[in-house]
């Protein structure tokens, strides 16, 4: 299952919106009335927007946004998403290569969720490896995801075990626990898998507490440490 991004609005709505006022004379009080009314209806917009109402979205697209050419990399990532989100798949792609070509991680990870939803598994793989090398969580967790499956060439317990490890290191609860599963039935390494097990279950995961529980009960043991210039770490 793809892992999706949650994206807040509200911050960036004065940024999305192409708004002029132009014509409002704000030294009346009718004016400043009118002003605040509008804002107040659009923050209503964005709330619900903000919780999956696609009516709402499509309200804030026809209100007018920035073009691609206008906005920053950051912003091009959240018109990209909200464009995605009403299903403009094609335009949602433009704003967000911009965003992607402008390293930002958040942009080249929507970017490759896009391609991975419209099964150009090539192009999701490479977008994916961008976000992924830059930091991003849910990168590498997709990506990881994307070689437990045959949309490429094939599963690939090595690659999976990669970038699934990146992600738990960044405290992806998922991504933990899809490593325990990769190391238990493909790597056939059960020492490690009670690991992420366990790992995947301090982070909330229950099903990471019954898995950890059960290697337990079979003898299976934690990898032991080993000490490196004065610290105990766990082997890789």
């Amino acid at each position: 299952m793809i892992a999706r991004m949650i994206l807040c609005f509200f911050v960036y709505s004065t940024f999305l919106i192409a708004i002029t006022n132009n014509q409002v004379n704000i030294n009346t009080i009718e004016s400043k009335k009118k002003i605040f009314i509008y804002n107040e209806n659009l923050m209503g917009i964005l709330t619900k927007c903000a919780n999956n109402n696609i009516s709402s979205c499509n309200k804030l697209v026809n209100l007018g946004l920035l073009s691609k050419d206008e906005c920053d990399p950051k912003d091009c990532h959240l018109i990209g998403a909200l464009l995605s989100f009403v299903n403009r798949t094609n335009e949602a792609i433009s704003y967000l290569k911009k965003s992607c070509e402008s390293y930002d991680r958040l942009g080249c990870t929507h970017l490759a969720i896009l391609y991975q939803e419209n099964r150009d598994y090539k192009e999701a793989k490479y977008f994916y490896e961008i976000s992924c090398n830059n930091g991003d969580a849910i990168g590498c967790y997709n990506l990881g995801m994307l070689y437990t499956s045959d949309k490429m060439s094939g599963k690939n317990s090595m690659f999976s075990t990669r970038f699934f490890k990146l992600a738990c290191n960044m405290n992806y609860p998922k991504a933990c626990f899809n490593l325990a599963v990769v190391y238990a039935n493909h790597v056939k390494d059960l020492m490690n898998a009670r690991y992420f097990f366990d790992k995947s279950c301090d982070y909330g995961i229950k099903d990471g507490c019954i898995n950890a529980d059960y290697l337990k009960s079979q003898g299976i043991t934690m990898p032991i440490l080993k000490k490196h210039r004065g610290l105990y770490i766990r082997p890789q």
